[in-house]
């Protein structure tokens, strides 16, 4: 709701939150495995800027990607070597 992302705001000075990955995180770490959450933000709490992320969403999407896929390829790399992640 807008009132609870005001008081976290206010609380924590909080831009974004991610609820879903806390839990994937926990259950990765309770297993003692490696866990990495990577999010866009979509939603920042402002109409006006809602519109103006859609606007820009493709080139957002394609840096994403590209982020993405040098974090696996970099990961690949570590496991080729026999690192740990």
């Amino acid at each position: 709701t807008p009132e609870k992302r005001a008081w976290i705001h206010e609380q924590f000075q909080a831009l974004a939150a991610d609820w879903e990955g806390a839990a994937v995180v926990r259950v990765a770490h309770r297993n003692q495995l490696p866990a990495l959450v990577v999010r866009g933000v979509t939603d920042v709490g402002d109409d006006e800027l809602s519109r103006e992320y859609a606007v820009h969403a493709a080139h957002v999407l394609a840096e994403m990607s590209d982020l993405l896929n040098n974090i696996i390829i970099a990961i690949d790399e570590q496991l080729r070597r026999g690192s740990q992640c």
